[in-house]
């Protein structure tokens, strides 16, 4: 049985999210494994608001399927850390399955010491 969030279905196959009219034709597809942080997130909640179909029981049914997707708050948010995805399995039979990575923080720019010069 396919999990559905409003209209909004799981396709595990073709691993997206589809927005479905009430025919069964898709309207607005997003791709999960395009997701690997939460800039890309963002960018397909923000992608879908610019669409026709973006109704707010469609943006908040996107919203609640990602939150229960991802597990957004654990493993995109954690700590105010830069979080990404990783996937650990290839096979489309799998539910989605990622773990947490923190980024390493970028090192500090280095730049001249500010050192007095004698007089």
């Amino acid at each position: 049985m396919a999990k559905l969030w409003g209209n909004w279905c799981l396709d595990y196959r073709g691993r997206c999210l589809l927005l479905c009219d009430g025919h069964g034709n898709a309207l607005h597809r997003v791709d999960l494994t395009a997701i690997r942080d939460a800039a890309g997130m963002l960018g397909a909640i923000f992608g879908f608001q610019g669409q026709a179909q973006a109704t707010p029981d469609a943006q908040a049914n996107l919203l609640r399927a990602l939150r229960e997707i991802f597990d957004t708050q654990t493993n995109l948010c954690q700590q105010q850390l830069d979080n990404f995805l990783a996937k650990e399995s290839s096979s489309p039979k799998q539910r989605y399955r990622y773990r947490s990575t923190a980024r390493q923080q970028r090192p500090a720019i280095k730049g001249r010491k500010n050192k007095r010069r004698p007089q």
